[in-house]
């Protein structure tokens, strides 16, 4: 699996391993583009802010799958959306 970070300076790296954890359970998986977001603390939600990546995989028989990794607060559980 060939894995490309845009935005690699905005990476938390803890956020990032649930990713890579959650990606890793996806077989046949030829590549996968993670687009990192910074931290958004507006305030509206958390004071410490939500966050969210995509993830673009592409499998080897061509398929392809969009997946959102959202935080919705620092301390939050990591929710997972496609």
């Amino acid at each position: 699996m060939n894995i490309t970070i845009y935005n690699q300076n905005d990476v938390e790296p803890k956020f990032l391993g649930e990713i890579l954890t959650r990606l890793a359970y996806h077989q046949h998986v030829a590549t996968a583009k993670i687009v990192v977001n910074k931290r958004n603390t507006d305030g509206r939600r958390d004071p410490l802010g939500w966050i969210e990546y995509l993830v673009q995989v592409e499998y080897e028989d061509g398929g392809k799958l969009t997946i959102g990794a959202l935080q919705r607060g620092l301390n939050e559980p990591t929710e997972f959306h496609s």
